[in-house]
C-alpha cells in the first residue's frame, strides 16, 4: 500500500516543473522545428519561382527582338527582291540607241547599290555578295554596251536566279512553310 500511496499523492514541485517544461519542449520544439523547416521551404520555392520568372522574361524579350529583327529583315529582302526585278527589267530595256533607258537602268543599279550599302546589317554574307555580283555585271553590261550579249545576259539572269535562291535560303522559307503542316500533325 505504500507504493499507492505514493503515486496517489500530489507530485511534488520538481516533478510539476518537469512535467510542464517537458510538455513546453513537447509543443514548442515540434512547432519551431515545423516552421523553420516551412521558412526554408517557401524561400526556396520563392527563389525558384523568381528564377523561373527572370528566365521567363529574358527568354520572352530575346524571342520580341529576333521576331522584330526577323520583320525588318524580311522587309529589306522584299526590298531587295523588288530592286533585283527592277535591275532586271531596266537591263532588259537598255538598248544601244536609247540613252534614257541606259540612264535608267543606272538610276535602278545606283538604287541597288545603296539599298545593299544601307542595309548591310540584314543581309547574310552570301547575299551581301551576291548583290555586290548584280551591281557590277549590271555596270558592265551598260558600261561595255554588251546589250546583245548573250553571255552577259545569262550571267545576269543566273545572278538573278541565284539571289532569290539565297533570299529564300537566308529567310528560311522552306523551314516557314513546314511549320503549319508539322504543328498540325502533332496536334
Amino acid at each position: 500500500m505504500s507504493a499507492e500511496a505514493v503515486s496517489l499523492a500530489p507530485p511534488s514541485e520538481a516533478n510539476k516543473k518537469t512535467t510542464w517544461t517537458q510538455d513546453l519542449y513537447k509543443v514548442v520544439i515540434p512547432s519551431v522545428v515545423t516552421a523553420v523547416f516551412g521558412f526554408v521551404i517557401w524561400n526556396a520555392q520563392a527563389k525558384i519561382e523568381h528564377k523561373v520568372t527572370s528566365s521567363n522574361q529574358i527568354l520572352q524579350s530575346q524571342m520580341a527582338l529576333k521576331e522584330e529583327f526577323y520583320k525588318r529583315r524580311l522587309t529589306k529582302y522584299e526590298d531587295a527582291c523588288k530592286s533585283v526585278t527592277d535591275v532586271r527589267h531596266a537591263l532588259d530595256e537598255a538598248v544601244e540607241a536609247a540613252p534614257e533607258s541606259q540612264s535608267h537602268a543606272m538610276e535602278k543599279l545606283a538604287a541597288l547599290e545603296t539599298l545593299n550599302k544601307s542595309n548591310a546589317l540584314y543581309w547574310s554574307d552570301d547575299m551581301d555578295k551576291r548583290l555586290g555580283t548584280l551591281w557590277s555585271l549590271g555596270i558592265d553590261k551598260l558600261r561595255y554596251r554588251q546589250f546583245a550579249d548573250k553571255t552577259a545576259n545569262d550571267n545576269i539572269r543566273n545572278e538573278i536566279s541565284g539571289l532569290f535562291r539565297q533570299m529564300k535560303d537566308d529567310l528560311a522559307v522552306k523551314e516557314m512553310s513546314r511549320l503549319p503542316q508539322h504543328h498540325q500533325q502533332s496536334e
